[in-house]
């Protein structure tokens, strides 16, 4: 709960530069109108920040993206119109102070953010940890074996013949690739991607892949072919170059943690607690041969691809099997 005098203190600071503003507005004879449209603006971020400061309720990481694109605008703003209208040094001296007031309270408001959300993750990764020890000690399950395999193609290569993605491949930035897998038995599967940019991205579940509706849920359906993104579209690498991570979780059990976690998280802000819960193992997990080869065949960009199919999955109920490759 914050201190009541500083909130206080605060709000009285940015009424009375408003206020202040609106005084020396009035008065100064450099660009009245144009700087009536900043003053405006500066009143209705001053509310909007002002009223999300004071919610009782958690601030969401989409009112500190609006918070900070606003304070950008502001800023923006200011520094054009002194460029083309000029002002009093007292004006810019109050717009600052403003701007510096609100900066406050929005660094406030994400320090806030970023510790909770610290906290969520020790508390994720504390219950993930004790349900994967329960699991193994109270569980007798047989072993998790479906087909799987993780498919590239080369950006330079026309023939449409995606290859083998394995442990320490190499891809280059532009490379496109494919998650395919065919589970023999009800199960719950977890896919995420840690990127280069330190960028967590689940792709399993996942309902819509950039405009298509793929509507990839939990359970997974025995002996269905799942096609990720979409049997018509790949990931595609950007330009950011570095070591890329799939963690792949398949489980007879749903696991309330990884399904309900943010579709994206991101690094630093997001914890080495949050990376541990895709990498925490109780056991064997491995992508292997399988001696029943698959012809993968469909048409991509209108083109047709092709795709053999020769590896499985072959793990403990609930490990995780990690893909790691390198993007240059």
């Amino acid at each position: 709960m914050k201190p009541l005098g500083k909130i206080i203190g605060l709000l009285a600071g940015a009424s009375l530069l408003v206020y202040s503003i609106t005084v020396n507005l009035v008065m100064t004879t450099l660009g009245s109108t144009t700087w009536q449209v900043a003053k405006d603006f500066a009143i209705s971020v001053t509310a909007d920040i002002v009223a999300e400061y004071l919610k009782p309720t958690d601030t969401s990481q989409e009112t500190l993206t609006k918070t900070e694109q606003q304070l950008a605008e502001l800023n923006k703003k200011i520094d054009g119109l002194k460029e083309q209208n000029g002002s009093s040094p007292q004006l810019q001296t109050e717009f600052k102070q403003l701007t510096d007031t609100l900066n406050q309270m929005y660094q406030e408001m994400d320090q806030t953010f970023t510790q909770r959300q610290q906290q969520m993750e020790d508390h994720l990764a504390s219950i993930r940890e004790v349900q994967q020890q329960l699991e193994t000690t109270t569980s007798s399950e047989k072993s998790v074996q479906f087909p799987i395999s993780y498919q590239f193609r080369p950006a330079k290569d026309k023939t449409g013949q995606f290859q083998t993605l394995s442990n320490g491949s190499i891809l280059q930035s532009g490379d496109t690739y494919k998650v395919i897998f065919t589970p023999n038995e009800t199960l719950y599967v977890y896919i995420f991607q840690k990127d280069a940019s330190n960028q967590i991205q689940r792709i399993f579940p996942m309902t819509e892949f950039k405009g298509v509706q793929v509507n990839n849920h939990n359970p997974v359906a025995a002996n269905k072919q799942y096609i990720l993104p979409a049997k018509t579209k790949s990931f595609r690498l950007d330009n950011t170059t570095g070591t890329e991570k799939i963690y792949f979780i398949a489980s007879r059990y749903q696991d309330a943690v990884l399904e309900n976690l943010p579709t994206t998280l991101t690094l630093p802000k997001t914890k080495e607690a949050t990376v541990a819960l895709f990498e925490q193992t109780k056991g064997f997990s491995d992508i292997i041969e399988d001696n029943h080869l698959v012809t993968l065949q469909w048409q991509e960009e209108q083109q047709d691809m092709t795709a053999v199919l020769n590896t499985k999955l072959e793990s403990c109920d609930g490990c995780v099997n990690t893909l790691t490759f390198v993007h240059q």
